[in-house]
């Protein structure tokens, strides 16, 4: 589900003003600490997805290519008539192009792709996670989509997120109604549910494999927290030490590939933290507000894969970003009229952008460019 903000300074020829050089090292560290509030940031609506003017699809999944910065995908649900549940782009989200060839087309309203995952050694190969429909195979960078459900995965089951093993791509991991579920090379796909609660009384709700340690994969579920496996799944175990006591519906996780520090958002509850890998948690939602959402609702946080620390966020009230793993946030909506409703975000290493996907208003990125440097140039 990579951003740079800092402002590049080039060597100055005979030695400036001290004075100036200070001021250009304040610049750089506000600008890196809160980006948005010093106005140098703002996020802009890319072209639609859709050619019919008014309310373009839901955006459920950004996601870009690993190595190619010019390609972008965009999962949608059925929220307007006719559209398409793939999008793609190669040109960072100027214009796109229907990408769902093979595709179911006759999804309920409102349903559609809940996850969205490239393969890291074979970026032409992506899966595809569906509400009611398995899991689905492009291996042409989303032209032609083939139905990848099979062994322990039901042709009707809802795959509520998808993720691979770092370090080893071919192996991955789907989230249904049933638990966590492995496909090696390709191959049927196993359930792996040992340790974890009672499938009937339990919402398995997302995944996420950490980047550090492969083989260790977290499960939010409502209403019974975390669970969390260092095995691939074979053995389970609850990890919701100094989380809020009383059911526990967790939404969303995110794990950071440079720390391996875990955030996870809990309904009602907020964003909560973990620096041990789950063996306990800490509130982490200073500054995010609730003004136009239910207190302590929040979305999936996005971690970036190159700037330590830096963590983006959403709610309705907007974006919020956090350069302290999610310690402390700050609000990052410049660019936003409000009509938006965040649905997701995500950060693209090859093309140092931020995206958000809306509810209406289709995908927007964080501008300028993540990457491209501000170069205060002082002469004598």
């Amino acid at each position: 589900m990579t951003i740079r903000f800092a402002l590049t300074l080039r060597a100055v020829r005979r030695r400036p003003d001290r004075s100036i050089l200070v001021a250009l090292i304040v610049i750089v560290i506000l600008a890196a600490a809160s980006p948005a509030a010093a106005g140098l940031f703002r996020w802009s609506r890319l072209g639609r997805l859709i050619p019919q003017t008014g309310f373009e699809p839901s955006v459920s999944v950004v996601i870009g290519h690993p190595t190619d910065p010019n390609i972008v995908y965009a999962a949608t649900l059925r929220s307007t008539d006719n559209t398409n549940l793939v999008f793609r782009s190669a040109d960072r989200g100027l214009t796109w192009q229907p990408a769902s060839s093979g595709l179911p087309a006759n999804m309920p309203q409102n349903t559609g792709i809940n996850s969205l995952l490239i393969r890291q050694d074979a970026p032409n190969t992506l899966y595809a996670g569906l509400y009611r429909a398995g899991v689905w195979r492009s291996t042409d960078g989303g032209g032609n989509w083939s139905n990848a459900t099979n062994g322990s995965i039901a042709a009707n089951d809802t795959v509520n997120a998808l993720d691979a093993k770092p370090g080893q791509p071919n192996l991955l991991y789907a989230l249904t109604g049933t638990g966590m579920h492995v496909s090696l090379n390709g191959g049927a796909w196993q359930l792996r549910s040992s340790g974890l609660p009672d499938a009937n009384q339990t919402q398995f709700v997302d995944l996420a494999a950490d980047p550090l340690h492969p083989g260790t994969v977290y499960i939010a579920t409502n209403p019974s927290g975390i669970y969390r496996t260092e095995n691939d799944g074979q053995a389970w175990d609850a990890a919701n030490n100094g989380l809020p006591a009383g059911d526990l519906n967790v939404r969303g996780i995110a794990v950071s590939p440079l720390s391996g520090r875990v955030l996870i958002s809990i309904a009602g509850h907020g964003l909560w933290r973990s620096d041990n890998r789950g063996t306990s948690w800490t509130r982490s939602d200073a500054g995010i507000t609730y003004n136009t959402t239910l207190s302590g609702n929040v979305g999936i946080p996005a971690f970036s894969p190159t700037i330590s620390g830096l963590v983006y966020v959403y709610n309705n009230d907007g974006a919020f970003t956090s350069s302290s793993n999610g310690q402390t946030w700050a609000p990052a909506n410049e660019g936003f009229t409000g009509a938006e409703t965040v649905t997701t975000v995500s950060l693209h290493a090859a093309a140092n952008a931020v995206y958000a996907g809306t509810s209406i208003s289709g995908v927007w990125s964080l501008t300028p460019p993540v990457g491209r440097a501000f170069v205060p140039i002082v002469t004598r």
